[in-house]
């Protein structure tokens, strides 16, 4: 009897732990959870616990989808989605699906990572780095040479203008900011941070001759069948005229 109590609890114990799952995303990438039709309430609780709420909750009487307090809920052949287009550091936290009677379906604990790239510029193009779900009011940028430092946007505010090399060269918008007209003082680091000055996105910016060509794969293999096409072609026409 002790055996068979031990085998449930094992069972009951497994099935919860598989019933949560780790999602870890690039800030400004998108977050999306199915909710299968069964799902009755979406909870959520930051990672410092700092706030819990309900997100969602499904209304039988509604035939559309209820409005979340975040994110976006849309319909499923199976039942709904939810979305956040660009994630940020407050996404970070538990999304708990449950069932009418209050069990949970499903857990999910979300972890979102600083986005870091290294691109190689052209003398004479133009830098962009994203604000990668920021509001642009919330956005700071910073760069970083090897010999000296600049705040280039602050609060969404280009005050690097204000900068005799940066006189007409700062450009932004709700989606990104931009360094027009690089050149070779502008190698170096750039960090981007939110209100709350964590780090949201690194990008290293360095000088190329040319960008490296990646060939179309598609236009390769069309070139392959339609050479040979056209050889045997002109052959077939040599015979003929023989």
């Amino acid at each position: 009897m002790l055996s068979v109590w031990t085998l449930f609890a094992t069972t009951v114990f497994a099935a919860s732990v598989s019933a949560i799952s780790r999602r870890i995303i690039i800030h400004g990438s998108q977050l999306t959870l199915d909710l299968p039709e069964r799902t009755q309430r979406l909870k959520f609780v930051s990672a410092d616990e700092s706030d819990k709420f309900t997100i969602w909750e499904h209304k039988s009487s509604s035939l559309s989808p209820s409005k979340p307090s975040k994110g976006q809920v849309s319909s499923a052949s199976n039942g709904w989605t939810f979305r956040i287009q660009h994630v940020t550091f407050d996404d970070q936290g538990t999304y708990t699906l449950l069932n009418q009677s209050g069990s949970t379906i499903a857990s999910y604990i979300l972890k979102v990572n600083v986005s870091k790239q290294v691109t190689g510029c052209i003398a004479g193009e133009t830098l962009t780095i994203s604000l990668a779900g920021l509001k642009q009011s919330d956005a700071t940028l910073r760069f970083y040479s090897n010999y000296s430092s600049i705040t280039l946007v602050e609060n969404g505010v280009p005050v690097g203008r204000n900068h005799t090399d940066y006189i007409n060269r700062l450009k932004v918008t709700s989606e990104s900011i931009k360094v027009l007209n690089v050149s070779a003082s502008d190698k170096g680091r750039y960090k981007l941070t939110d209100h709350k000055g964590r780090l949201v996105s690194h990008k290293a910016m360095i000088l190329v001759d040319q960008h490296k060509f990646a060939p179309n794969k598609r236009l390769i293999a069309l070139l392959l069948l339609v050479i040979p096409v056209g050889i045997c072609f002109c052959c077939r026409k040599r015979i003929c005229k023989r």
